[in-house]
C-alpha cells in the first residue's frame, strides 16, 4: 500500500475517534482503488506503548475506508478489556492498522513462522488470534507465543499440541502514526 493511502487510513481513523468524542475533527475522502479493497484488519491503540485497545475483523466485508473509521471506534470505545476513550486521551493515543491477508488453513505448527504469520487457534468453541507483531513485541520464544494464544482462547497452555486444535495463519501490513 503507497504512503499516502497509509496515511488517509490513520487520518480516516482518528477523526473517526474525535467525531464520536465531539471534538473538532477533518472529515477524509478518497477515491483510492487501494482503499476500496476488502481485507481483514485490525485497529490497535496504544498510549505510551501499552496496549489501549484493539478491535478488528478476520476477513473483509466492506472497503477499508469505511472498515477502518468502524474498527477505530470500536478500538476506543468498545474493547471491553478497556473503558471508553476519553476526550484528554486523543493527543496520547498512537493508531496502529494491520491489513490482513487471506487466512490459510495448515496442517502443522512448522507453517508458521514466529514474528511473519499472525495466528488463529481454534479448538470446539474456543479461539483467539494473535497478530504477527505480538511476537516481535513481546520477545517471546515460538513455545511461550503458543501457550499464550492457548491461554488467550481459554484452552490448557499446551493445547497447541492437541489433534484438536486447528490453525490459520495470514500475514499482515502494518503501520501507524
Amino acid at each position: 500500500m503507497e504512503l499516502k493511502d497509509k496515511n488517509v487510513l490513520l487520518s480516516m481513523a482518528r477523526n473517526a475517534i474525535k467525531k464520536q468524542l465531539g471534538l473538532p475533527f477533518e472529515r477524509i475522502i478518497s477515491t483510492s482503488e487501494q482503499l476500496k479493497g476488502k481485507n481483514g484488519c485490525f485497529i490497535t491503540l496504544k498510549e505510551n506503548d501499552n496496549l489501549r485497545g484493539c478491535i478488528g475483523f478476520m476477513t473483509g466485508f466492506k472497503p477499508l475506508y469505511e472498515t477502518v473509521p468502524t474498527l477505530a471506534v470500536e478500538a476506543a470505545f468498545k474493547d471491553p478489556r478497556f473503558n471508553t476513550l476519553k476526550p484528554e486521551e486523543i493527543n496520547k493515543i498512537k493508531i496502529e492498522i494491520s491489513i490482513l491477508s487471506p487466512l490459510k488453513k495448515i496442517e502443522s505448527l512448522e507453517e508458521f513462522t514466529l514474528g511473519k504469520d499472525g495466528i488463529i487457534i481454534s479448538q470446539g468453541f474456543h479461539q483467539a488470534v494473535f497478530l504477527p507483531q505480538v511476537a516481535t513485541e513481546t520477545g517471546w520464544s515460538k513455545r511461550k507465543f503458543l501457550e499464550a494464544l492457548c491461554k488467550k482462547a481459554n484452552l490448557d497452555l499446551e493445547a497447541y499440541k492437541s489433534p484438536l486444535s486447528h490453525f490459520e495463519i495470514f500475514t499482515a501490513e502494518v503501520f501507524g502514526e
